[in-house]
């Protein structure tokens, strides 16, 4: 055998070795066709849940963290739930030490992880900047300076979204990456109206003392940083699809945006608000992101009011699944495939109802609208104890995402090695 027969068949295999894409595992990532979804040639939706410190407890605690994530995961996969979706980095910025001091340690604790989620075959939905203010606060900079590709921030913000994807690149069992969480509640607020929040002034956190005007987001500022990271990480990855990881925006979006930096709060139309919902996911983000919380009448408590004492929206209740419905079909008008990024209920909470019976019939609902991926509200986490869902709780709930599944989510396991 010649030394280049050789030197290629060394390469070949070294490759499969590294977790080199083969083209049989190429048709294994989740597309974006339209309004649709498709995996390996054939439509795809799936229904999953948020374990939202997935990772996080694995970097908080390697020990600790690490059987009480990989446990969320096998419980996962023996409940039929595709899908996990959690914040993909520390979520105060002393939670990324390890990051800044040891990145080898720090991508191992992730590499793990995902070899996990592989090796179970629970597909991932890791959010990148879950925490708007977790990168500004790292370079000491106001918030805003993520929509400046000139700034500390935004060049930090690139480049850990560079080595994340392009680390796992060739694994199909991540279905898609998310941008963040919810900034669209964001936009168009004036940060110095809450001068104290996201813990700012916090020696513990590491967060910046205090938050001011330019720690403010507008829409134009939104829609230029979605635009820009989205295209970088794309030229980073090819193979997987970027979502936004919005709720929506406010339900007085329009007068927001337009009296910034005053505020006026005025409810939106119907009409005004569907059309800032698709205004607020530009291409090239790849799949239209949605969050749902509500009743199943759409009524409130008692002395209950809406985060902006609002409790409609051009006369749909905040609280009922008509959204659903508006959302579902907005998305589609989009020509966008629709993620329920966070589907939870309230009045009576899950703890109160056995059958969750709003999020069974929500679940449903979205189905017959087209919602390609719908991911419940929550998985495995105490700290949400009224929503808190594991593999021998709500068993009507968990059966409907079973079903959901079998009728959908083409999932036989991957044979991808695991990435660099």
């Amino acid at each position: 055998m010649s030394l280049r027969i050789l030197a290629a068949l060394l390469i070949a295999l070294l490759g499969r070795l590294d977790g080199a894409t083969t083209p049989a595992d190429a048709d294994r990532f989740v597309r974006a066709e339209g309004t649709a979804l498709t995996r390996a040639g054939k439509p795809f939706k799936a229904a999953g849940f948020n374990q939202p410190d997935l990772f996080g407890a694995i970097l908080q605690d390697d020990v600790k963290g690490r059987a009480k994530s990989f446990a969320a995961i096998d419980d996962a996969s023996r409940s039929g739930v595709r899908f996990l979706r959690f914040w993909a980095s520390g979520f105060w910025p002393n939670e990324m030490k390890l990051y800044l001091t040891d990145k080898p340690a720090y991508w191992a604790r992730m590499d793990d992880l995902f070899r996990h989620a592989r090796e179970r075959d629970v597909m991932l939905v890791p959010s990148l900047f879950w925490m708007s203010n977790l990168w500004p606060d790292l370079c000491d900079e106001p918030r805003n300076k993520i929509a400046d590709p000139s700034s500390k921030t935004y060049q930090a913000m690139r480049a850990y979204a560079t080595e994340l994807v392009t680390r796992y690149k060739d694994d199909p069992n991540v279905l898609m990456w998310e941008l963040g969480n919810e900034y669209f509640l964001e936009a168009d607020l004036n940060a110095s109206d809450r001068p104290k929040a996201d813990g700012a002034g916090s020696k513990r956190l590491g967060t910046r003392p205090v938050r001011k005007v330019d720690d403010s987001l507008t829409t134009e500022m939104l829609l230029s940083f979605y635009t820009k990271m989205t295209a970088s990480i794309h030229a980073a990855d090819p193979n997987h699809l970027v979502t936004s990881g919005d709720r929506g925006p406010r339900p007085t979006s329009r007068s927001l945006r337009e009296s910034f930096p005053k505020q006026v709060w005025k409810g939106d139309t119907l009409e005004e608000h569907l059309t800032s919902l698709r205004n607020s996911q530009p291409r090239p983000l790849d799949v239209m992101s949605i969050h749902c919380y509500g009743n199943l009448d759409g009524g409130y408590l008692p002395g209950e009011e809406s985060t902006l004492g609002l409790k409609s929206v051009g006369g749909l209740s905040l609280r009922g699944m008509e959204l659903i419905s508006a959302f579902a079909r907005t998305a589609n008008a989009a020509g966008m495939p629709l993620f329920v990024g966070e589907l939870g209920q309230h009045t009576p909470h899950m703890n109160d109802d056995p059958e969750a019976r709003f999020a069974c019939a929500a679940i449903d609902l979205a189905e017959k609208e087209g919602a390609d991926l719908i991911a419940m509200w929550v998985w495995h986490f105490p700290p949400h104890p009224k929503y808190n869902v594991t593999g021998s709780t709500y068993p009507a709930l968990l059966k409907k995402i079973r079903e959901f599944n079998a009728r959908h989510a083409h999932g036989e396991k991957s044979q991808t090695q695991q990435p660099r």
